[in-house]
């Protein structure tokens, strides 16, 4: 499940971005720039977000949260993907002991995966595993929830949308009101 969350203008933004149109001002760049601006900061925001409650390093979070823009001009929308995909346990904080794997996906609470296994490939790669059926064979790799299970209910979003408007009107308010400093 993928999500993607978008950055809202208030009223207040739409507001100002008219009254600058209306007064000559090139408003297309300026509005793409604050919106990158706060695309930035809604990524950094909901990978603060995530990370309150996951445990997972920052450089396999920076490669499932993805900024992306759509459209051109005063129409531009600005979009944080959160990607769904599966995490494999073995990225997660894990110990095998005798009845199983325990691993932590949560900063609150462990889980216990009876009969699984850690083992190390030919490649290098560590791995948890665990068998179908009776047999030796075969062994399936074992997944976790994605990070945008974080954002399934409306607080986290929330939050990420509100840091990328804060953002996107100080970048704004920099862009137009303030003397640029020239060589």
């Amino acid at each position: 499940m993928t999500v993607d969350i978008k950055l809202e203008l208030s009223k207040h933004s739409k507001v100002m971005l008219q009254e600058l149109a209306e007064a000559g001002k090139n408003v297309d760049v300026a509005h793409k720039r604050a919106g990158i601006s706060a695309q930035r900061k809604m990524k950094a925001e909901a990978n603060r977000q995530v990370r309150k409650t996951r445990i997972i390093k920052h450089d396999k979070l920076s490669k499932l949260i993805i900024a992306y823009v759509r459209g051109g001009g005063m129409g531009t929308e600005f979009f944080v993907r959160v990607n769904g995909e599966p995490i494999p346990v073995a990225k997660l904080p894990h110990r095998q002991n005798r009845k199983g794997v325990r691993f932590k996906v949560r900063r609150d609470k462990s889980s216990m995966m009876r009969g699984a296994f850690v083992a190390k490939m030919k490649s290098g790669n560590v791995g948890v595993f665990k068998r179908e059926g009776d047999g030796r064979l075969p062994i399936k790799q074992v997944f976790t929830s994605g990070i945008s299970s974080a954002f399934k209910d409306e607080g986290p979003r929330l939050i990420v949308v509100q840091a990328g408007e804060r953002e996107y009107l100080k970048t704004l308010v920099r862009n137009f009101f303030t003397k640029r400093k020239r060589k």
